[in-house]
């Protein structure tokens, strides 16, 4: 039985940061903030009746669509942080998540926003069924999902060639959504970056899956923020992405 809550329910579930998943000089890359949210997402799904087990038999999936993803501190090795997650509201196929980082003393570390778009098997969408929106209360008639608009990578700009890997593909067999944030930031590493920097704030827009072993054409610049755009061979865009530096830490939680 599910159980469905008078207000909109949240959900903490808590991580720390790995040896292996930190950047040279020992804090969390951005991508692992990323990966632990989606976690935190499935870990509420299934709590509120709705395990990995259920989407399988019926073909129905959540894939990430857009994520903002606001780093105020830096996450050192060892360090464990909770993340609350809610669902902040949804309209036919999709929906919207909000996640608050926080370390065990209460103090906020990072603010993620992420839009998921639910799915058929073959990726189509599909309309959220009855059952989940009564467990998940929050339906919008006025919540617009939000665009990513760049522009177009600077005329002179020659993209740079990457192969998706095997090992960056997740269980729906495509390309999985924390995995352009490291390709972003390997971009910006080579562009003399920082990537570790904080505070920053990453947006992220996923308009097609990416398959293992697919060429595509990554385009990187500044202007002012940092800019990438991944397209396919057919120059149709696969992701867009922007990092803006700055920000002020809130104080305490």
């Amino acid at each position: 039985m599910c159980y469905h809550p008078a207000v909109p329910a949240t959900f903490t579930q808590r991580f720390q940061v790995r040896f292996d998943e930190c950047a040279p000089g020992g804090t969390a890359r951005a991508s692992v903030l990323l990966r632990c949210v989606v976690e935190t997402a499935f870990g509420h799904s299934a709590q509120e009746g709705f395990p990995l087990s259920w989407y399988e038999d019926r073909g129905l999936f959540w894939l990430v669509r857009r994520a903002r993803i606001e780093l105020l501190r830096p996450l050192p090795y060892g360090l464990p942080f909770d993340i609350t997650t809610e669902v902040a509201g949804f309209r036919r196929i999709w929906a919207r998540r909000e996640n608050s980082v926080r370390d065990p003393a209460g103090q906020t570390l990072a603010e993620v926003t992420v839009d998921w778009i639910f799915t058929d098997r073959a990726g189509n969408p599909a309309r959220i069924v009855p059952e989940m929106e009564a467990a998940f209360l929050g339906a919008s008639s006025t919540m617009a999902a939000a665009r990513l608009d760049l522009g177009e990578p600077p005329a002179a700009l020659p993209p740079q060639a990457y192969v998706v890997p095997a090992h960056q593909i997740d269980p729906r067999g495509h390309m999985n959504s924390a995995a352009y944030l490291d390709v972003f930031e390997d971009a910006l590493a080579d562009a003399g970056a920082d990537p570790q920097q904080r505070p920053c704030i990453y947006e992220l827009e996923y308009l097609r899956a990416a398959r293992p072993g697919e060429v595509l054409r990554r385009f990187v610049w500044r202007d002012p923020a940092w800019a990438m755009v991944i397209t396919g061979a057919d120059g149709l865009p696969v992701v867009r992405a922007r990092r803006r530096e700055g920000g002020t830490p809130p104080v305490g939680t």
